[in-house]
């Protein structure tokens, strides 16, 4: 069993609950976290041999060597962006997992999605222009934490 630092005296027996509750959460999901890792760097590297490749095709077409630098640029985000988009549901989850897990033991509350939330308060303060307009928002955290109130977005 893993021990985590329990000096605070709201984690006390925090370790015990991570035991009971969050490893075997993880656990159930290991095989198709590997799955969902596994499927992106396939994806993603498939993908970047296409892009050297065909670079590599139009570099000696039109004998411009430098086109297969720029390709490799162009292969190696292309293949992150496709490994982070097959993998996005399940690292979702995973946080999701692990953080309702702790804010469920010390009482606070989670979401992941925020619809709505009220930017007036900021604005009234000025902490945001009045021409700000746009906003996107994730991650909600919101309980008592030494008698007070909050929210966190």
């Amino acid at each position: 069993m893993h021990q985590f630092d329990e000096h605070h005296a709201e984690f006390k027996g925090f370790s015990e609950h991570f035991e009971d509750h969050v490893r075997p959460g993880l656990v159930a999901q290991d095989g198709v976290r590997y799955d969902a890792v596994k499927d992106g760097a396939i994806s993603g590297a498939v993908l970047a041999i296409f892009i050297v490749v065909g670079f590599l095709i139009i570099a000696y077409v039109f004998s411009e060597a430098h086109l297969i630098f720029f390709g490799a640029f162009v292969a190696i985000p292309a293949a992150v962006a496709v490994f982070l988009y097959k993998t996005r549901i399940i690292r979702s989850e995973t946080k999701t997992h692990i953080v309702s897990a702790i804010t469920d033991y010390i009482d606070w509350q989670f979401r992941e999605e925020v619809k709505v939330f009220d930017l007036a308060p900021y604005r009234e303060n000025f902490l945001l222009t009045k021409s700000y307009d746009r906003s996107s928002f994730e991650d909600r955290l919101s309980g008592e934490a030494h008698s007070a109130s909050f929210e966190s977005v």
